[in-house]
């Protein structure tokens, strides 16, 4: 059985539901290699280590402009992560009570495995295509009259999809995972949708108090150099 909440899942329940999401992405791929070898898109899974203060993290995802936009994403990450808030835009379409955003298969809120879909497999009416690629706001997703918020309605490029903590060793993405992984869609319309190929950075965000002391340590070369340059004309 699959699970897709929120709340804390079981040992059991978790492989479960990561089962369920593996197959889920894996069933795309075997789709797009039935429609010959078109080339795929390309998704970017961006790790910014202290981006938000020492100890922290955030992960973003971003798509070219060669696809409609992330239909679903799969960036489980490893070391020491604390905590973790998965950021993803999500809505209620209260006009038919449907999802809005990346509410299929959805990992919860503390859990390293971030993963989450837009629902294709219902569908949704609410398919909101551009994530990765332009920022938006859920309540002007197709179809929807009155929304609820769920998270990050209002949301940017590249797409905020989780923010944690983390210590002692330096999160990073668990490249072994065969649930490392995302789908974009394929066309302006419609469900359908093509396994992308993933790019992973991970980045260090220099502390404001590094910038000061590698400025310092700048400019005591610089004086030092002067000088020299000063007495050799002496």
């Amino acid at each position: 059985m699959c699970h897709n909440n929120k709340h804390s899942l079981s040992t059991n329940d978790w492989n479960n539901t990561m089962k369920c999401f593996g197959k889920f992405l894996a069933l795309a791929a075997l789709l797009l290699a039935s429609f010959g070898s078109a080339r795929a898109a390309t998704v970017t899974f961006d790790l910014k280590i202290n981006e938000s203060g020492l100890g922290t993290f955030n992960l973003y995802a971003s798509t070219g402009l060669d696809n409609f936009g992330i239909a679903a994403y799969g960036a489980p990450l490893s070391g020491g992560v604390l905590s973790i808030d998965h950021l993803s835009p999500l809505g209620l379409a209260l006009n038919t009570f449907q999802p809005v955003g990346f509410s299929l298969f959805r990992s919860a809120d503390g859990n390293p495995g971030v993963r989450a879909s837009q629902d294709t497999v219902t569908p949704t009416p609410h398919l909101v295509r551009g994530f990765g690629q332009v920022g938006g706001n859920l309540a002007t997703a197709p179809g929807v009259v009155a929304f609820l918020p769920q998270e990050q309605a209002i949301y940017n490029a590249p797409l905020l999809v989780a923010s944690g903590t983390w210590a002692g060793s330096m999160p990073g993405f668990n490249l072994s995972s065969p649930d490392l992984g995302s789908n974009v869609f394929s066309a302006a319309s419609g469900i359908a949708v093509t396994r992308a190929e993933i790019v992973t950075n991970t980045t260090v965000v220099p502390e404001p108090g590094a910038l000061l002391l590698a400025a310092a340590g700048g400019l005591a070369l610089v004086t030092v150099g002067r000088r020299k340059m000063v007495a050799r004309r002496r």
